[in-house]
């Protein structure tokens, strides 16, 4: 399905056919396309002199950002993005034909241009007034803000994460944060990308020697530029997030040693005594009469328990002497010489 839309300072109209008179007079034509029939495709072709790799290109699926600059137009491919979840990126082309004072738009159903354009043209009439670039130029401004809204989502749900990272310790976490991951890095690439297509278009106007258009164009260049830092930013923001996942892992692995070593702590004395008195040879009736066997088996856990503690305290494990620190001395013989 095509609609032909014919503008000029006054007024936008539909029209239903395509006059050549529209093309010569003051007029400029842009055609919206949306799922491109053969027909379609050949009447385009036929009427604009469209090199036929470029339906190709689009009718095989390319999602590839690039620009082509060709003898009567200029055409350009750029890829819309939408977050559907953490696994998906909807990625959809837009094909866009640029000529003296035509435009044409490709691409799919799901895409809705026609009424964003519409909305820009009541609200800013010096669209109408300027060149069918301007035109051009405001159709990749809306999918910038697109790629804007888009990242928003994406800090959303990374503040999401970084709030359920301090109460749940599940690896979902960990699995959902890679995915994230993977689709900075696709996100990434495309913006790049884009980046090249309007630094190509700023050494295009350079040459021709337009400045407001380099003007406009530069705006974009930036605000494409920031989007690829932000990314670079919620990359940090995913590794600092996966950080306090495991910090909190370790907190709650700690208390949890905790809690056994108190309970073993409490146990251990009990577990000594019960041990150590339901030996064979123990009488409780008659404990003076200690037999010579139950002595030596004592005398050899005290000399076993001896060369432990002698052990660990060389090891600097138990019984630590505190370090102090040499600025101490400097400052009582600081204070004693009234310095």
């Amino acid at each position: 399905m095509h609609k032909i839309f014919s503008y000029n300072k006054q007024n936008l109209q539909t029209i239903d056919q395509l006059n050549f008179d529209e093309l010569q007079n003051e007029n400029k034509v842009w055609i919206d396309i949306e799922n491109p029939t053969s027909k379609e495709i050949s009447w385009i072709q036929d009427t604009f002199n469209i090199d036929d790799n470029i339906f190709k290109q689009y009718l095989a699926g390319s999602k590839k950002s690039q620009i082509r600059i060709l003898e009567k137009y200029t055409f350009t491919s750029i890829v819309n993005v939408k977050f559907k979840n953490l696994q998906t990126l909807t990625t959809q082309p837009i094909y866009m034909l640029l000529g003296e004072n035509w435009l044409i738009t490709v691409h799919s159903s799901e895409i809705n241009i026609k009424e964003k354009i519409h909305q820009m043209f009541d609200n800013d009439k010096t669209i109408a007034e300027s060149s069918i670039k301007i035109l051009y130029y405001n159709i990749l401004t809306k999918i910038i803000e697109n790629y804007e809204q888009l990242l928003t989502a994406i800090e959303i749900a990374l503040t999401d994460f970084e709030e359920r990272s301090l109460y749940n310790y599940s690896i979902e976490v960990l699995r959902k944060l890679k995915d994230l991951s993977h689709q900075l890095i696709m996100l990434r690439r495309y913006f790049w990308k884009v980046r090249e297509i309007f630094s190509f278009l700023i050494y295009q106007e350079q040459e021709i020697e337009a400045k407001e258009n380099m003007k406009y164009l530069k705006i974009l260049y930036n605000n494409v530029d920031e989007l690829v830092h932000l990314i670079e930013s919620y990359k940090d923001t995913i590794n600092s997030i996966r950080e306090l996942y495991i910090a909190n892992v370790s907190l709650q692995m700690n208390d949890t040693v905790k809690t056994l070593t108190i309970f073993s702590a409490i146990l251990l004395p009990l577990t000594f005594i019960t041990s150590f008195y339901g030996m064979n040879g123990i009488d409780l009736n008659n404990f003076s009469n200690l037999p010579f066997g139950m002595i030596l088996v004592s005398m050899t856990m005290v000399i076993i328990l001896s060369i432990l503690i002698l052990f660990f305290r060389k090891k600097q494990w138990i019984l630590r002497k505190k370090e102090i620190p040499t600025n101490s001395y400097e400052n009582k013989a600081n204070s004693k010489n009234g310095t």
